[in-house]
């Protein structure tokens, strides 16, 4: 049996005076070997006045009512009771018995809550656990995008570096960009690299919410606030995101009273449930996202310009995919790994698709890339996805610049358009640096393909 430093034990006696609730140990005669001031002061009597005393006495003295740890002591098992002490002040315990090596009871552990403190744990569990439902409510039926950060180039890269950075303070950060681009994704990045990522970010899509809505879900309510709510009240975003983060996706869609009431928690944390005359508080950061222009709003008079500097504390901007072009194949590769192992298939995508991707200028961004390629996958016939096996209508990608090739118009050695460098690029990065496979992934041969590397100055060996 390994050996216990001095410096080495717990002193059981001093976790026990932290515990919720009474504590006390009797040894095998009933004695009461330890009573920690919760449970002294439950029975009436100092500490001095009841260690070496039996329990029973305890219960004579009408201290007690009964005593769960001599109902285990005398049944050799875990006992649970309820009992009453001289001020009839109900108790909930549990009496563990403690055996030696022969089997006998060497002691045995009382732990009590008293009623009316265990009611009121129950009432703060009920309403940690109300909350949690409603974050995850909000987690679940978001219309969040489940992107991968995918960060090839330089524009994205820099926008995540300082991410990363602004992550570590508690500064309210404004994340613009065109929809779709993947705004929740990098407010996600920022909350899980904070202080605040034991606790939840819950995403508010500030458009979906109807305005008669947006305060109650928001700030709460009251019981009695109105026709049909919740008879015990509800707790708004603000209360079930305390401490953590709140996301609130395109903020330029709240309402001016609305703008005004956050402000006012932004300011110092204050903010009132609908019909509630108490003033809560809530310790939670912000972090806003809009594609729209809210200075010029601003001017217009529809968005509120000191909100609107509370707000943009940190500014970032996240670009277009068709301003990221090095990333568009990386993130319809990962969105086909998703898919192929969701509906077990093994379809990958042909040249021809590859090309017309790069192509494309994307206005949906990130979201429609996804939906794009989940669509030619379940729709494609053979497992190389084509513009001709794919039954999605690809008229309007083809026709974006230029018509990308077909898989008949396709020969052994195509000359790619101006984004052969990446294609090569990253058919090098799959293969690591492997010049037979890259040829047969882009479907030339491989004279032509080294002809192309040195063309571009493309360094192999950097891929191996």
């Amino acid at each position: 049996m390994p050996k216990i430093n001095k410096e080495d034990h717990i002193d059981y006696k001093e976790i026990f005076e932290l515990v919720f609730g009474n504590i006390n140990i009797i040894d095998a005669e009933g004695k009461m070997l330890y009573v920690n001031q919760s449970a002294a002061d439950y029975m009436g009597l100092p500490k001095d006045k009841l260690i070496g005393h039996t329990m029973e006495s305890v219960v004579e003295a009408d201290k007690l009512s009964t005593s769960a740890g001599m109902e285990a002591l005398k049944q050799g098992k875990v006992i649970r009771t309820y009992q009453v002490n001289q001020d009839n002040e109900g108790i909930l315990s549990i009496a563990v018995p403690i055996f030696d090596e022969d089997g006998k009871i060497r002691n045995v552990i009382t732990h009590s809550l008293i009623e009316k403190e265990l009611e009121e744990l129950q009432r703060a569990t009920a309403q940690e656990k109300l909350n949690l439902q409603y974050a995850l409510e909000y987690i679940v039926n978001s219309n969040s995008i489940s992107n991968p950060i995918v960060a090839n180039s330089p524009k994205i890269r820099y926008v995540f570096d300082m991410a990363k950075r602004v992550s570590k303070t508690d500064s309210n950060i404004l994340i613009v960009g065109e929809s779709g681009t993947g705004k929740e994704v990098l407010a996600k990045y920022i909350h899980e690299n904070s202080r605040r990522s034991f606790n939840v970010m819950i995403p508010v899509n500030c458009s979906a919410i109807p305005e008669s809505l947006m305060e109650s879900e928001l700030f709460g309510y009251d019981k009695g606030a109105f026709t049909g709510a919740e008879k015990n009240g509800k707790p708004g975003l603000f209360e079930v995101a305390d401490n953590g983060t709140l996301f609130l996706d395109e903020i330029g869609e709240l309402p001016m009273f609305l703008q005004s009431k956050i402000l006012r928690v932004l300011e110092d944390g204050d903010f009132k449930r609908i019909v509630s005359n108490k003033i809560s508080k809530t310790n939670v950061r912000i972090i806003a996202a809009t594609n729209r222009d809210l200075k010029k709003m601003v001017k217009e008079g529809t968005f509120r310009e000191d909100l609107y500097y509370r707000l943009n504390v940190v500014t970032m901007e996240l670009p277009p995919l068709r301003e990221r072009k090095e990333d568009i194949i990386p993130l319809a590769e990962h969105f086909l790994s998703d898919l192929n192992k969701k509906y077990n298939y093994n379809k990958s995508l042909g040249p021809d698709t590859i090309n017309a991707f790069m192509h494309y200028s994307w206005p949906g961004n990130i979201r429609e890339l996804r939906n794009i390629t989940e669509s030619m996958l379940v729709t494609s016939l053979e497992n190389i996805i084509t513009l001709n096996n794919s039954i999605v209508n690809f008229s309007t990608i083809t026709s974006d610049k230029a018509e990308a090739p077909t898989a008949e118009s396709t020969d052994k050695e195509p000359e790619f358009e101006e984004d052969e460098k990446v294609m090569i690029e990253n058919a090098l990065s799959k293969t690591y640096g492997n010049v037979n496979k890259a040829a047969k992934i882009l479907e030339i041969n491989r004279r032509t393909l080294y002809r192309h590397i040195n063309k571009y100055g493309i360094d192999v060996d950097s891929f191996r």
